[in-house]
């Protein structure tokens, strides 16, 4: 009787003063290199699968339950309506599909020396939007939410107001590789500079981060975020540097303590929600209370280097994996 006493006390006692241990999400090991989030980062599909094996990938983007990957060997489209994501090679015949971007009547598709494309949704084709775009090697887009489109080119940056029937050279400062704008800012980065303009380009500004030359400037959190690259020391090149602006690029100041301490090269940081996701060559990290703590969702398990591009887009996460440095 005393024994049973004493076991029972004993399981009391267990469930009185354990502690539970904490809920950490065990980090998905990527297997494919496209890889598709429905809940925020927790699990991962590998969407990847059906495409060929030397497709060469580039740039991705998703809408209305459509994939769409830009890559060396062409535009493959992908219907997200199946259990199993269906492949098929576009009806756009060019190669070298190294962007593709949002629309307003649809999505673009850069093909490196032919211009750009705009996907028509009732014929399934896609239509020339550079015919009358003096360079056509091009490198980026954007398209404001007033329909007005850049394109950085070879030759400089270059707008259209009118839907690509007439284009003005704005900045001829070398190539145009990234720009972005905000209802504030235009800003355009080339091999040597960044250059800003709050005038929608007929006067432009150097931007000065203190450090190596943004390569690329993206929006953040009501602020502009600039990624440098390291510099290259007797051939070891450090860490990217990520700086912060909340005055539309004149200042900036070091995002390094809003970024996970274990995470030591950072190629994108976006907003999903209330959550922040930014990744870089361990894998993919996620934030719920705005970067104050950190998780990693999805771990790099390749020895090889190669970066990450992250695309969001109607609540869901897509990682776009790089060979390549």
């Amino acid at each position: 009787m005393h024994t049973f006493i004493w076991a029972c006390w004993l399981v009391v006692q267990a469930f009185t003063f354990s502690t539970p241990a904490p809920c950490v999400v065990a980090p998905t090991e990527e297997k494919g290199f496209l890889l598709s989030s429905a809940d925020l980062g927790s699990n991962w599909k590998d969407i990847s699968k059906g495409l060929p094996s030397n497709v060469g990938p580039i740039s991705f983007w998703a809408e209305n339950g459509t994939y769409y990957l830009g890559a060396s060997e062409g535009l493959f489209i992908g219907s997200a309506l199946m259990p199993v994501t269906q492949w098929k090679k576009s009806m756009l015949q060019e190669k070298g599909i190294r962007g593709i971007y949002p629309g307003q009547h649809g999505p673009y598709a850069i093909s490196q020396w032919h211009g750009f494309f705009e996907y028509q949704p009732t014929s399934g084709m896609w239509r020339t939007m550079a015919e009358s775009l003096e360079d056509k090697s091009m490198n980026t887009l954007f398209e404001t939410p007033s329909g007005v489109l850049y394109a950085g080119c070879e030759g400089g940056l270059y707008m259209t107001k009118d839907h690509g029937k007439s284009w003005t050279l704005i900045l001829d400062k070398g190539p145009v590789n990234e720009v972005m704008a905000t209802d504030e800012v235009l800003i355009a980065c080339t091999n040597q500079n960044a250059w800003r303009s709050t005038d929608g380009g007929k006067q432009w500004d150097r931007i000065f981060t203190g450090t190596e030359n943004p390569f690329r400037v993206t929006a953040f959190q009501n602020s502009l975020v600039a990624f440098c690259p390291g510099k290259d020391l007797m051939g070891v090149r450090t860490s990217n540097t990520i700086l912060q602006s909340k005055d539309n690029g004149i200042t900036w100041s070091p995002m390094s303590n809003m970024l996970p301490s274990t995470l030591t090269d950072v190629y994108d940081i976006q907003q999903a929600g209330d959550v922040v996701i930014t990744c870089g060559h361990e894998g993919i990290f996620r934030s719920k209370d705005h970067g104050k703590t950190w998780e990693q969702v999805l771990k790099n398990t390749r020895e090889r280097g190669g970066f990450y591009k992250l695309t969001i887009s109607e609540g869901e996460i897509f990682v776009l994996y790089i060979e390549g440095c």
